[in-house]
């Protein structure tokens, strides 16, 4: 943006000028000052570092004489604890610098010292003590924090010498917190900062105080003094990011050990005193300067800016068409240099004036030829842009208004493509400047064309655009760009171009569908009498399309003799009546084999309702027809054998009716032949006993019981039996059987039969199977009884009763479980896998579920683990 000045504003220029020297010899002069105050200030810092490195080295040389003289003392040399407790006692009260003084033995036990009243800890794995013993000399050790007085210190060390061995360490522990407000005693420049630190960068003191003891330091400048105990200054930022001048010293060392000081000043401090009494001279420079510019704005405003206003306000009156403005009489009688301009202005706008006049009528001619040219243009089609060298459009029609948005075009040629929305019409991404026809006829190049893709508010469903350019010829560098709306005509083509593919894909399809389904399709003209075959037709009948007549009689002959009598009849019926063809035929390939062919086909009618067209499809059907022939023979054999299966049903059937007149046979000698007998046992056995004396013979006694239990074994052994071929005998009544409810109601007959257990009980949701209630109802209660009677030694007893994801049902416990091992003999009766004293039963419980299970058309297994459970899964 360009700023106009008025004349009372170029006068204060001048004098803003005139002064600036001034001003910059006054800021130059503070500037050398500065510097003087900082160099200063750099000097006492070095100065105070140097004093303060002396001070803590004679700090050291105090310790290291003042443990000299103590280690000399026969009672250190002797370890006489009593003596040595009341010197260091007495001792600390002379150097409350130290916030210790003691002696250790040899074996790291501190075995007196100043604060002796608070216990005598171990000093072994402090580093003061094994590098005074190491060393054999005075040592000064790492930075700790007292296990005594618990707060930092700096431990210096001396070994006691008795005829050349060490007999013991004394120490003394530098107060570090006392040593750092002891540095504040020190002259230091105001503002000063003191750190004192050691060679591996631990914070020994500082003043003041800013940051706790010990830690390590975080001045890269301390840390490299440190490494190399050489002292230098200069400036940098603190941790605040505050910068500050800074000041190195180090002392000397003791062995491998030293401290090094640092003294720092902020870098505001060395230079407020001298901008201070910058500040005060330049508060006078700019008084002085303020009243000679206000001089100059009155005098100036009197001699220079009242004529130059009268000129100008006539310029202007000139500016705004009123060429009969003219500078005042009362200027024009002056005779200096204002006196002049005035009468040359006037002279010049009485030459405006008459110009203006030829101007007018010149004017007129031209409206008049623009008008024709304005109409031509816009009544063209195409759109007609002019564009200069510079970037600016001379002209352009409406239909160029209609695309592009000219009206607001920026002037850099590198913002058109994005003003105008011009993209490249294969990807559509923002055309490159260089490659815009509009810069390219701008720059003048020859003729040229190309096709761009515009969207922009104007077209916001975009126009394909195809442009032209051509060099403008006369003085004016640029060009001239003529472009065609071509959306329509490349719709047209692309909509062409997609049936194509789309028609040519539907052929491919086609194609491909005739091969995989082995399908070709055929036409017949029927007032030429030519045969046309798709490439599949070709392929199912084995011939090459070269080898083949084209017409009906080569056809024929390639059709079974024995199915050509079938072909022509059904042909003539579909022509003759309108009807779709449907016929099965062989066919005899040129190589001998023979196919079968299924055709559907039918005929085309012209206005008259002639047949003028016949066509179709036809399928090689040979394997359809071979599986029928293969399924008619296997229909043969299966009736064959279901012929002979009905006979061995009815022999199996018969045989199965003796087995079970059998077992109804056996039923009754054990019901009546086996109960006798043992009914007289058991009755004689118990007359016996009643005919002893009391307190006859125990062992008679012991006889006579076991007779009576292997009665009853037997008894419950029969009925089990009884029980198991009863099962056998009755016919199944199938239902819907809910084993859930089963399992519930024998859990709680169990529990009212043994009160005094306590078994958790689990039983899925909707355990519904179709079967025999009455048998299934046994099932369930073997083998929840089995789990009731095999958790009776577990502590905390479980049954869970579900069934599986692959819809087996279960029943499972947490009992003793068994060795799979033996799983074969588990559903065997009398077989049992364990001893009859541990779990009493007849071992014909599992006998009879599998039983059951096997009358249900279904299977039942187990899985067990010893001590782990038992798991007995069925279906149905």
């Amino acid at each position: 943006m360009q700023v106009t000045l008025s004349l009372r504003a170029r006068l204060l220029v001048v004098m803003t000028a005139a002064l600036l020297p001034l001003l910059g010899v006054h800021l130059w002069g503070a500037m050398r000052d500065t510097q003087a105050s900082m160099e200063l200030a750099r000097s006492q810092l070095r100065f105070s570092a140097s004093l303060l490195a002396a001070n803590q080295e004679r700090i050291v040389d105090t310790v290291e004489q003042l443990l000299g003289a103590i280690a000399q003392m026969p009672e250190m040399r002797a370890l006489d604890r009593a003596r040595c407790q009341a010197y260091f006692e007495s001792l600390r009260d002379r150097y409350p610098v130290y916030s210790n003084i003691g002696l250790i033995d040899t074996e790291g036990q501190v075995l007196c010292h100043a604060l002796g009243s608070r216990g005598t800890p171990s000093a072994r794995d402090r580093d003061y003590f094994n590098q005074a013993l190491a060393h054999r000399r005075f040592v000064i050790g790492e930075p700790i924090v007292g296990r005594i007085v618990n707060q930092p210190a700096l431990p210096f060390a001396m070994p006691v010498l008795e005829q050349g061995a060490v007999v013991g360490v004394v120490f003394a522990s530098l107060d570090l917190p006392r040593a750092s407000r002891e540095l504040g005693a020190a002259e230091l420049p105001a503002g000063a900062r003191v750190t004192v630190a050691d060679r591996h960068g631990h914070i020994l003191m500082q003043f003041p105080a800013y940051g706790e003891l010990l830690r390590a330091a975080v001045h890269e400048e301390l840390l490299q003094a440190a490494r190399t105990m050489q002292p230098f200054s200069g400036e940098g930022p603190d941790r605040a990011g505050e910068m500050r001048l800074y000041a190195l010293a180090p002392t000397k060392r003791v062995g491998d050990q030293g401290f090094v000081v640092r003294v720092g000043l902020p870098a505001e401090a060395a230079k407020r005193a001298t901008w201070e009494r910058g500040r005060e001279e330049f508060l006078v420079l700019a008084t002085v300067m303020a009243l000679a510019m206000l001089a100059v704005w009155w005098i100036g405003g009197r001699m220079i800016v009242k004529p130059a206003k009268q000129i100008l306000g006539a310029a202007r009156r000139i500016e705004q068409g009123r060429l009969d403005a003219r500078v005042p009489v009362l200027l024009a009688g002056r005779r200096d240099e204002f006196a002049r301009l005035g009468a040359a202005f006037n002279l010049m706008a009485d030459s405006l004036q008459m110009r203006q006049a030829d101007l007018e009528a010149e004017l007129g001619r031209s409206r008049g030829a623009y008008a024709v040219l304005d109409q031509v243009l816009n009544s063209m089609q195409e759109g007609l842009i002019a564009v200069t060298r510079e970037g600016k459009f001379l002209l352009h029609n409406a239909a160029a208004g209609r695309i592009l948005p000219l009206s607001d075009a920026p002037v850099l040629p590198e913002l058109w493509p994005g003003h105008f929305g011009i993209h490249y019409p294969g990807d559509r991404t923002p055309y490159r400047a260089d490659d815009l026809p509009l810069v390219r006829a701008a720059l003048g190049e020859g003729e040229g064309q190309a096709l761009l893709f515009v969207r922009n508010a104007l077209v916001p469903e975009g126009r394909l655009v195809q442009c032209t350019w051509h060099r403008m010829q006369g003085d004016v560098p640029g060009g001239l760009v003529v472009f065609s709306d071509v959306t329509q005509l490349q719709r047209l083509e692309a909509e062409q171009a997609a049936h194509l593919a789309r028609l040519q894909e539907a052929q491919r399809k086609l194609t491909d569908s005739q091969r995989v389904g082995r399908v070709g399709n055929w036409e017949l003209d029927l007032r030429t009498g030519r045969l046309w075959w798709s490439d599949e037709v070709y392929a199912l009948y084995g011939i090459a399309p070269e080898s083949f007549g084209h017409d009906l009689q080569a056809f024929e002959l390639l059709v079974h003799a024995d199915d050509r009598a079938l072909f022509k009849p059904a042909r003539d019926q579909a022509l003759r009546d309108g009807k779709v063809m449907n016929l099965e035929y062989r066919i005899v390939r040129p190589d001998g084999s023979v196919a079968w062919m299924h055709e559907i086909a039918e005929a085309r009618r012209d206005a008259s309702g002639e047949p003028v067209w016949f066509g179709g499809v036809v399928q090689d059907v040979t394997e359809r027809k071979a599986i029928a022939l293969e399924n008619a023979r296997l229909l043969d054999e299966v009736r064959e054998l279901n012929a002979g299966l009905e006979s061995r049903i009815a022999e199996r059937t018969a045989q199965l009716r003796a087995a079970n007149q059998e077992l109804e046979a056996f039923s009754y000698s054990v019901s009546h032949d086996l109960r006798a007998p043992l009914g007289a046992i058991g009755g004689f056995a118990r007359a016996l006993e009643a005919k002893l004396e009391p307190g006859g013979d125990e062992r008679t006694l012991h006889y006579f019981g076991r007779i009576q239990a292997g009665v009853r074994k037997m008894e419950e052994l029969i009925e089990a039996l009884l029980q198991l071929s009863r099962f056998t005998r009755a016919p199944l009544e199938w239902a819907d059987v809910d084993l859930g409810a089963l399992a519930r109601e024998t859990a709680e007959n169990l529990q009212l039969q043994d009160p005094q257990r306590k078994v958790e009980l689990h039983v899925q949701d909707g355990l519904v199977a179709r079967g025999d209630e009455r048998l299934l109802r046994a099932a369930i209660e073997n083998l929840v009884g089995n789990a009731w009677k095999f958790t009776a030694a577990v502590a905390q007893p479980r049954i869970d009763v579900g069934r599986s994801a692959d819809g087996a049902f279960y029943v499972r416990d947490n009992g003793v479980g068994f060795d799979m091992a033996y799983a074969d003999k588990l559903f065997t009766a009398f077989h049992r896998l364990h001893k009859e004293s541990e779990f009493p039963g007849t071992g014909i419980g599992l006998a009879t579920v599998r039983r059951i299970v096997t009358l249900h058309q279904g299977r039942v297994w187990a899985q067990s683990q010893p001590g782990a459970g038992t798991t007995f899964y069925f279906t149905l």
